[in-house]
């Protein structure tokens, strides 16, 4: 296996630029995802490692080896497509060996490979049957399979199970995730669902138009995301925003709503020091809040802020809950067991250890004391 080091890449397609000046190192052995919307980059970002797309500016290393002008098939690379496109009229067998027939190996080493990858795919006893007798899963195998089967430096994985409905999807990340790691393959997995992502990577990298925002382990993404773009397309649902302003109140601070300068929310001194700090008054402020970290009580308190419920959405293990607070709606997650009814008065707390600020207008994140 090998490490993927992409440095300042450029991808445009006339006058949009798809990719823009990308810094990216996956290192030997792990499973890094491409997170982002459609239309993001992601995907080209993949096919220009893969030699299927030529770079307009940068260098893209695989090994200790400068690929730029290296044709796909000189790469040493293994592509697997979101659609399988198996050979029909071929056997699953002889789907998984074409790759090394094609390369003039002998028939016995083939036959060791294709058994080894069968073994680890668990699809021994479909060898025999032709795509149109498989399961879309199955199929994905099969593909899985023929990718395998050559040993190359490098997967590279475009949304492989995107077909696949959704509780085989469930399924094959647990079983991607486990070849990974059996296999020790430097993987790179392509995706627009964050749930995937969250669950696959090692790390993710999240882009958007073409610019990758943030890159980082699966934690470090959701806790201490970089810009809103990040801390709303990470999560289900994303992270909760409010356009505030501070003030001081005592030694405490209150991060007053401007859409109702009658609510407010209390949070400690340093909270003010740190607006001050930023000149947030002028540039204006964004607090940002994942709905797990809200806290609701059905009693009245005076330290918290009065809300009415709006909406609820029972999940099974949880409940979304919606809220009015002044003029927002924002959304708390709750216990399965939270009895809510829509109209109900809550009062809520935003624990402050995990809230997040934001410059409203470049929407890079700020941290406290920073």
């Amino acid at each position: 296996m090998a490490t993927i080091k992409m440095v300042d890449i450029v991808k445009r397609f006339g006058k949009l630029e798809a990719v823009s000046h990308l810094d990216l190192e996956i290192k030997d052995r792990e499973f890094l995802v491409l997170l982002g919307p459609s239309g993001c980059g992601k995907t080209t970002t993949l096919r220009s490692i893969a030699g299927l797309e030529t770079i307009d500016e940068g260098e893209i290393w695989i090994g200790d080896e400068l690929v730029n002008n290296k044709r796909a098939s000189d790469r040493d690379i293994a592509f697997v497509f979101q659609l399988y496109a198996l050979y029909p009229h071929l056997t699953a067998y002889k789907n998984i060996s074409f790759p090394l027939e094609t390369q003039g190996m002998n028939k016995k080493e083939i036959e060791e490979r294709v058994k080894e990858v069968a073994n680890i795919l668990k699809i021994n006893h479909i060898l025999k049957k032709k795509p149109s007798a498989l399961s879309s899963g199955d199929m994905q195998r099969i593909a899985l399979g023929r990718a395998m089967v050559r040993r190359p430096k490098a997967f590279l994985m475009d949304e492989p199970i995107g077909t696949l409905d959704a509780k085989f999807r469930e399924v094959m990340r647990t079983e991607l995730k486990r070849l990974h790691i059996d296999i020790g393959a430097t993987t790179v997995y392509v995706t627009h669902d964050q749930v995937e992502a969250m669950s696959m990577g090692d790390r993710i990298a999240v882009m958007h138009e073409g610019v990758m925002q943030q890159v980082g382990k699966p934690a470090e993404v959701y806790d201490n995301p970089k810009n809103l773009f990040v801390a709303n397309f990470i999560g289900s649902p994303g992270m909760n925003f409010l356009n505030v302003t501070c003030v001081k109140s005592g030694n405490a601070t209150k991060a007053v709503l401007a859409s109702d300068e009658s609510v407010s929310f209390q949070f400690s001194e340093k909270v003010y020091a740190y607006c001050v700090e930023k000149d947030t008054k002028q540039k204006g402020l964004v607090l940002g809040i994942r709905p797990e970290w809200i806290r609701i009580e059905r009693k009245r308190d005076s330290n918290l802020v009065q809300s009415e419920i709006y909406v609820v959405e029972p999940l099974g293990p949880s409940k979304i809950i919606d809220l009015k607070v002044g003029n927002d709606i924002i959304r708390a997650r709750t216990k399965a067991d939270f009895e809510a009814r829509i109209g109900d008065k809550v009062w809520i707390e935003l624990i402050e250890s995990k809230v997040h600020f934001f410059d409203k207008e470049s929407g890079q994140a700020y941290k406290l004391g920073s």
